[in-house]
């Protein structure tokens, strides 16, 4: 088989999973490898050798090596111990994601229905361009807070504490320096239902309705990331409802905002009894707000984006989801009349294809090639066969039983009922609504600076991280004891 003396490697190493995700669409694939080729070496200085995404549908997977990994993270660690090399990289990360946020708010000013062809294509371009500065830069700042967060372990341990201990002090400093969009808007929300009492969202007086649906206009792209949806007023209506059933508001924001302070108090604990300094612990924690953050920005520059998107639709006379697999440059040139086929190019990615990235460019294989060169990697097998108990890391503890629900896929969110117990991937943006009506999140994937981690731990939900297996070990209906502190599942 044939492939670019770009990646003459590709099958001689072993290849891991690392990343599960759904919704993620064929130019966003393109361009984020394009970002980690070209924007990591900005930030870190070095990059992954390789890196190869491979989809069918909207359902994604990342596989990296496993070595390059652990090569790039020591070197990234090493540069860490320097404070100022952190502090300044941080920095220069912080204004291009907030730049990236600013830029949601230029979308949210034009009418792209007044726009010709050729304005609506230059703006769409732009649009999808942005996301090499945001999304890896995103991807770099995870990369710098593992790493940081390896020196801080260090000097946790060569005060004489145990693993144990410095896992659970890492745990406590991995939280958020301010509030996060999903925390600010959980605890707005129960202050709007405490106000509204027991009265129906439908028969609300005039000014109560205005703040109801103030409240819901504000947050309602907080869902969106990259291909979400907005909320629908008569979802946050039952949600209101559900609140109202439940009870307790004022006991659950108070423990919502008991917790920050109680953190808080936590962390200066660790520091006094770890001699860690309160420049070091303020800037991970600062990074881990913007682990969060950055989360929140895709989803508002997206949910901005939403006219371009469906007037770009309209105008080539395809679905929304066709358009979701033409790369940024063959929409804009079929905008302007200058390319034919695209829907033998929608249609056969649809089905599979593999991204690499390689030395110099990212490749691009569809169809049995694509196959082909798949069925060609060497692939770590992970761990198979029927088990009662999986392991994890704690990402928040607490004790709870409850039944389980797997989702993997974002469209069966809807399946999701308050009180089980979410088994999934990972989480985005997509899951927070889903986290909030969790007993308890459990993950194969991530660590404790992960986004399901630090939802969970604002919210007090119960969190075991890292189970590798639980999505293809437990099934839907399955009743299972979390016990988050010893990072055990165990289906009953």
């Amino acid at each position: 088989m044939k492939i670019s003396k770009d990646i003459p490697d590709i099958f001689k190493v072993k290849w891991s999973h690392h990343a599960t995700r759904s919704g993620i669409t064929f130019p966003v694939s393109y361009i984020h490898l394009w970002g980690y080729m070209n924007v990591y070496p900005k930030y870190l200085g070095d990059r992954f050798k390789y890196l190869i995404v491979e989809s069918k549908g909207l359902d994604w997977v990342m596989w990296r090596q496993q070595e390059d990994i652990d090569r790039l993270r020591k070197k990234l660690a090493k540069k860490c111990q320097r404070f100022g090399f952190v502090q300044k990289r941080y920095k220069k990360m912080a204004r291009t994601l907030d730049n990236y946020y600013q830029y949601g708010n230029k979308l949210k000013k034009i009418n792209f229905q007044k726009l010709n062809n050729i304005q609506l294509a230059r703006i769409y371009h732009e649009y999808y361009w942005q996301s090499p500065n945001s999304a890896t830069t995103a991807s770099t700042l995870i990369e710098l807070i593992s790493a940081f967060g390896l020196v801080l372990e260090q000097k946790i341990r060569n005060k004489g504490f145990t693993e144990q201990q410095t896992k659970d002090f890492m745990m406590v400093l991995a939280s958020p320096l301010k509030v996060t969009l999903p925390l600010e808007e959980e605890i707005k929300f129960l202050e709007l239902v405490k106000k509204i009492g027991k009265k129906s969202v439908m028969k609300l007086p005039t000014a109560d309705l205005k703040l109801a649906k103030r409240h819901f206009n504000k947050y309602r792209w907080l869902s969106v990331y990259f291909s979400g949806q907005a909320w629908a007023w008569d979802n946050f209506v039952v949600r209101v409802k559900k609140a109202q059933l439940a009870g307790h508001i004022s006991k659950r924001i108070s423990k919502l905002k008991s917790d920050r302070i109680i953190t808080d108090k936590k962390v200066k604990s660790i520091m006094k009894q770890t001699g860690l300094l309160k420049k070091e612990v303020t800037l991970f924690r600062k990074m881990i707000f913007y682990r969060i953050q950055i989360e929140n920005y895709y989803s508002y520059v997206n949910y901005q984006a939403t006219g371009l998107i469906n007037q770009t639709a309209k105008r080539l006379k395809i679905a929304l989801n066709q358009l979701s697999f033409l790369l940024v440059n063959e929409a804009g040139q079929a905008l302007v009349g200058k390319i034919a086929g695209l829907m033998e190019k929608i249609t056969i990615r649809q089905k599979y294809y593999l991204m690499v990235m390689g030395r110099k460019q990212v490749h691009i294989y569809t169809g049995q090639q694509a196959k082909k060169i798949k069925n060609k990697f060497q692939i770590k097998k992970q761990a198979s066969g029927k088990v009662k108990q999986i392991q994890g890391i704690c990402g928040h503890p607490g004790r709870v039983t409850g039944k389980a629900r797997i989702i993997v896929d974002f469209n069966k969110l809807g399946k999701f009922k308050s009180g089980e117990i979410l088994i999934t991937s990972n989480t985005t943006p997509l899951f927070v609504p889903a986290i909030k009506a969790a007993k308890a999140v459990i993950a194969d994937e991530g660590g404790v600076t992960c986004h399901a981690a630090i939802v969970s731990r604002e919210l007090g939900i119960p969190c075991v991280i890292n189970t590798q297996v639980g999505t293809k070990f437990f099934k839907d209906g399955d009743k299972v004891l979390v016990d988050a502190e010893k990072g055990i599942v165990r289906k009953l």
